[in-house]
């Protein structure tokens, strides 16, 4: 601006100026070139630092105790939605600093509380460090991975169906005070993003119909079946939050029958809530003998625990989308439901 009218209409600098600035500004322009050119020194000689900014936070994800993938879905409002059923969680936070790498920062703590300004007397936590991160969406992206090197794991016990309990982390650089992250000044979708919620969830039935045709001397070249299912009926359409179960009618077909596992940890049945990020997942048990291959047909009945409204109007549409894996770790087609009304309680 001293010497060039940047945008043609602010100006060359001094916008007013006396005799002696006009007398000797190429002196005063030339002295200022030599001082940036030696250093931009100040009055005793110290050379200027880099800046170094305050490090930032960039996300959350929660996982069930020991995983670290499908991250637990967020209600429209932005908190995890957390199942009363379930003991612990592993929760992963995402920081960023301009000159440290997020696992060389100090400090290090977490607390936790209940009501968003009762903080002060809180005991703070340590926040476990990774020397290797987890990579997952963050808080600024839909579509760019974050990398998380603290994680805390959440003992459940004592929390009710309906609390919602903030979070925030204390990081230090090594030259800033210790930040807070949230802070209270932080905008509220980024308080409400560092929240879980405990909901209702009652336990889920898979009640099977299975009629199995088999027949021992089938030739299957003369008989062909896919692995597919297909959607027969569901019931209700319209609900009352928290009254009604959901239940979902399907048809399904296999050439060998390689439907169910006997595992009871592993979770074949994909249920998404359309409302919602991420599936949920459950178990089914085997449709056929061990070691035996069979070509099965059946009915398969799935019960939806009653759904809520996420956000706060009187009313809510949802939809659920279903598919099956088999034993050799296909997946089926995926059917889905029709729109589901449900009313607030």
């Amino acid at each position: 601006r001293l010497i060039v009218d940047i945008d043609g209409i602010s100006g060359i600098m001094p916008l007013e100026s006396e005799d002696d600035w006009n007398n000797n500004k190429d002196e005063y322009i030339q002295n200022i070139k030599d001082w940036i050119d030696q250093g931009a020194k100040d009055m005793f000689g110290n050379s200027p630092l880099l800046p170094n900014d305050i490090p930032l936070g960039r996300g959350m994800v929660v996982f069930n105790t020991g995983q670290t993938n499908n991250p637990l879905s967020r209600d429209p409002s932005g908190s995890v939605l957390i199942s009363n059923t379930l003991n612990s969680v592993d929760i992963w936070f995402s920081v960023f600093d301009d000159l440290l790498q997020p696992n060389n920062l100090q400090y290090n703590k977490v607390k936790k509380s209940t009501n968003l300004f009762n903080f002060d007397n809180v005991s703070e936590e340590d926040l476990q460090i990774y020397n290797s991160p987890i990579n997952q969406l963050g808080y600024f992206s839909s579509s760019t991975n974050e990398e998380y090197y603290h994680k805390y794991t959440l003992d459940l016990t004592g929390f009710n169906v309906g609390d919602i309990i903030y979070f925030k982390i204390y990081v230090k650089d090594d030259v800033n005070p210790i930040t807070e992250i949230p802070n209270n000044g932080s905008p509220f979708t980024f308080l409400r993003y560092f929240t879980l919620k405990i909901i209702l969830v009652m336990k889920k039935f898979l009640y099977f119909l299975i009629c199995i045709l088999i027949v021992s001397s089938c030739d299957k070249e003369d008989d062909p079946v896919n692995f597919s299912i297909s959607l027969l009926n569901t019931n209700p359409t319209e609900i009352i939050e928290f009254q009604e179960n959901i239940y979902v009618r399907l048809f399904y077909q296999h050439p060998d029958g390689f439907i169910g596992f006997s595992d009871p940890d592993y979770l074949s049945l994909e249920v998404k809530d359309s409302r919602l990020s991420q599936p949920d997942y459950y178990h089914i048990i085997p449709v056929t003998p061990p070691d035996n291959s069979l070509s099965v047909t059946g009915e398969l009945l799935v019960e939806i625990d009653s759904p809520f409204l996420f956000g706060n109007g009187l009313i809510e549409f949802v939809n659920y989308t279903i598919r099956i894996q088999d034993q050799d770790l296909n997946w089926s087609n995926a059917i889905t439901t029709p729109d589901i009304t449900v009313n607030k309680q």
